[in-house]
């Protein structure tokens, strides 16, 4: 999994959990209910682990505005 992690970076892909890779272009929202996770644009739940919730965050903070969060 981290040789995709370090492949996909260039393409707007991060790692997220143990075993998630996503695209931040499809992120719709983080929530905070029952654990952190964030909302795929197509309704899938994807969890963040606590060990990489800040990096998720500064990556979704960092000047998206196309991310929300409940």
């Amino acid at each position: 999994m981290k040789e995709y992690e370090f492949l996909l970076a260039d393409f707007g892909f991060i790692r997220v959990h143990n075993s998630h890779l996503i695209n931040i272009n499809y992120i719709k929202s983080f929530t905070r209910k029952e654990g952190d996770f964030l909302i795929m644009k197509d309704g899938a739940k994807v969890p963040v682990s606590r060990r990489r919730k800040n990096v998720v965050l500064n990556v979704l903070f960092g000047g998206d505005d196309k991310v929300s969060t409940e």
